[in-house]
């Protein structure tokens, strides 16, 4: 008899759940990029994704939560990946260009995307996705900070 605990697969609700978000944020995606955020409705993106609106609205609570909705699974995974391999022996300038560049390249990877972002990320303070990005904005500052006191135990840079 094996001691092995099997991997218990999602049941079909939580399956059709994850199906419609995934549907949702690859409409929502697309069409933000084809057209501009301006320039997509929700019932546009509820009809690319095959839904009802109101099933978009399950979702997420406006167009600029969609478009967090999509955007905060790349951040933390982007922000993960950033700070994973800053090397201790480079500069403090190597290692903020190092962190810096996946969000460079991220960005320059989706301009359009990105526009929109950076745009509606500075007025973005409410709702469930908003708390998303500002923990992620939080773990950026978090690991900078570190990187910073790093570099001034190393007497790599001075506050004087």
């Amino acid at each position: 008899m094996s001691n092995v605990t099997p991997i218990s697969q999602p049941g079909l609700r939580e399956r059709k759940k994850q199906d419609r978000l995934q549907r949702i944020k690859s409409a929502a995606r697309t069409l933000f990029i084809e057209r501009g955020y301006d320039g997509t409705t929700i019932r546009e993106i509820a009809r690319v994704a095959d839904l009802s609106a109101g099933t978009i609205f399950r979702y997420a609570e406006d167009k600029r939560d969609l478009l967090f909705l999509i955007f905060n699974d790349d951040h933390f995974s982007l922000t993960e990946a950033a700070f994973a391999n800053v090397d201790d022996q480079a500069t403090l300038l190597e290692q903020l260009v190092h962190v810096f560049e996946f969000y460079y390249r991220y960005f320059a990877d989706q301009p359009m995307l990105a526009r929109f972002v950076l745009r509606e990320m500075t007025f973005y303070d409410t709702g469930e996705q908003a708390q998303k990005i500002n923990q992620g904005r939080d773990n950026i500052f978090k690991g900078l900070t570190q990187i910073v006191a790093a570099a001034r135990i190393a007497h790599k840079i001075s506050s004087t």
